[in-house]
């Protein structure tokens, strides 16, 4: 396996998920401590302790919907959100993970396909997502080609060159 494909479990959100849900405000900050407690703390508890650290968010349609508010970026990094995948974004909240380096891409139905905690595979080379559980390569559609260099930067400062 290369570094460019993450193993991981695919925790599915649905369509129109606000950023509140993602992170309420209450949460906001820089600080590590005081924004990680915050990540999917507007879904049930239940729901949000199913995530763990490199696991694959996925959405349904306007991904991301609600805020402008980049506390949330915070908030993915801090959980380690490997990847996320949806119908499609909020503008926004996909530049916003762009710029954080935060891989992202988009298919018309992968929230309806996929199952709770399905193990995935998701591949950076080619954007793909490959369903061991039933044998299924599922092409997914990148960020344009300057947005993937971002990407593969760790994001807008490093692109730029203004972070290590």
């Amino acid at each position: 396996m290369t570094t460019t494909e993450i193993r991981a479990r695919a925790l599915v959100l649905g369509d129109d998920i606000n950023t509140d849900l993602l992170h309420p405000p209450q949460y906001f900050g820089i600080a590590r401590e005081v924004v990680l407690p915050g990540f999917l703390a507007g879904f049930p508890l239940e729901f949000a302790r199913q995530f763990q650290p490199g696991d694959i968010l996925v959405g349904g349609r306007n991904f991301g919907c609600g805020s402008s508010r980049e506390a949330y970026v915070h908030a993915f990094r801090y959980a380690r959100v490997s990847c996320v995948i949806a119908a499609g974004f909020a503008r926004i909240f996909y530049r916003n993970l762009i710029n954080a380096g935060i891989p992202l891409a988009t298919h018309p139905t992968l929230s309806h396909d996929l199952h709770p905690g399905e193990a995935v595979i998701f591949n950076r080379n080619d954007w793909t997502l490959f369903r061991p559980e039933i044998g299924e390569t599922v092409r997914l559609t990148p960020p344009e080609e300057h947005l993937q260099k971002i990407l593969a930067a760790g994001g807008l400062l490093r692109y730029l060159g203004l972070e290590k």
